[in-house]
């Protein structure tokens, strides 16, 4: 029932984030840069000749550049690749901002802010990177498959944050995995998160709500 119920929260917050998607015109944008590893680096049997997170980088002392993904496309990952985020505040006024991170087995994890608390308010014409370190987040076979990243952003006032970090849940171990009203505290309740939808967040902001979700498939190799 457990496991039911992690499918069920996860595949219904992305149909929060489709109910409340801004399009063209949101305030507040998620973008995906990707740097490439070296093919030839992995043309042999075991490459790379290195451990992935150094080779990472390495490649990023030796100036390798990031390359920004087109929007709306979905790009595939292979492990020694390197990746980061970069939120852009558009709008006039300042956003509270969660992106959390979706990975294959039904798991959340919040990447922006990292811990429950922290400062996570990006000033009007702000821009902030998410990234383990300058060289980037690494990837990794860990979990394969289709990924995303979903960005909530809500209009930023007083100093009280809106933090939507608590929607985070742990993945479903491999051998678990199943295959197969109008504000936004109502939409959280019906997706499951009931009880749980009212940290940090004022009534009556579905309307300013800005949703984005960025997709991606991890290979094995």
């Amino acid at each position: 029932m457990d496991n039911l119920r992690a499918v069920a929260r996860a595949t219904n917050l992305m149909n929060v984030a489709r109910t409340t998607y801004s399009g063209g015109s949101a305030d507040v944008v998620l973008s995906m840069d990707v740097r490439r590893r070296d093919e030839s680096d992995f043309a042999t049997v075991g490459g790379p000749i290195m451990d992935l997170g150094e080779y990472c980088n390495r490649r990023f002392r030796e100036g390798e550049e990031f390359v920004t993904v087109s929007a709306g496309t979905r790009p595939q990952l292979r492990p020694g690749d390197c990746v980061r985020f970069r939120i852009e505040n558009r709008s006039s006024r300042a956003q509270d901002v969660t992106v959390l991170f979706m990975d294959s087995r039904w798991g959340i994890q919040s990447y922006f802010p990292m811990m429950s608390g922290d400062q996570n308010r990006i000033e009007a014409g702000g821009e902030r990177y998410i990234a383990e370190n300058s060289a980037g987040f690494l990837v990794t076979p860990t979990t394969t498959g289709v990924e995303r990243m979903l960005m909530i952003a809500v209009p930023g006032s007083g100093g009280l944050l809106a933090d939507f970090s608590y929607l985070a849940q742990p993945q479903l171990t491999a051998t678990r995995s199943l295959g197969e009203g109008s504000e936004l505290h109502d939409l959280l309740d019906q997706a499951g998160f009931r009880g749980e939808s009212t940290r940090g967040l004022a009534q009556g902001t579905q309307e300013s709500t800005t949703t984005q979700v960025l997709s991606w498939v991890t290979e094995s190799d």
